[in-house]
């Protein structure tokens, strides 16, 4: 259910970016999706992926180094501009992944 919720907010109605998307389906709290603004389109600290940022910001360390292990195994890279470019993984496939990475965890 979250990982369709995140598909259907990224670019939605509510015009969530990457790393919005993954707050608002996995947190409740409004204003914490709201500050996730900034770090859509590859403007995360380090120019890691939106989702991945999100993702990982939801989760405590032990939880958010497994996370991020795990994607890239999936994709072959965290950072935005290797993942659309390099290797050539979409938005949406950045985002379906990560909630489905993130509700293995968080389960």
């Amino acid at each position: 259910m979250r990982v369709r919720r995140a598909e259907e907010l990224f670019h939605g109605k509510e015009g969530y970016n990457c790393a919005q998307a993954i707050a608002a389906a996995f947190s409740k709290d409004a204003l914490d999706i709201e500050n996730y603004r900034a770090f859509g389109g590859g403007r995360a600290p380090e120019n890691t992926c939106g989702a991945v940022y999100a993702g990982a910001s939801l989760l405590n360390k032990e939880q958010s180094e497994t996370f991020k292990k795990a994607f890239r195994q999936q994709t072959g890279a965290l950072k935005c501009r290797e993942l659309k470019r390099d290797k050539k993984v979409p938005c949406k496939d950045c985002i379906k992944i990560s909630a489905e990475l993130l509700n293995k965890i968080m389960d």
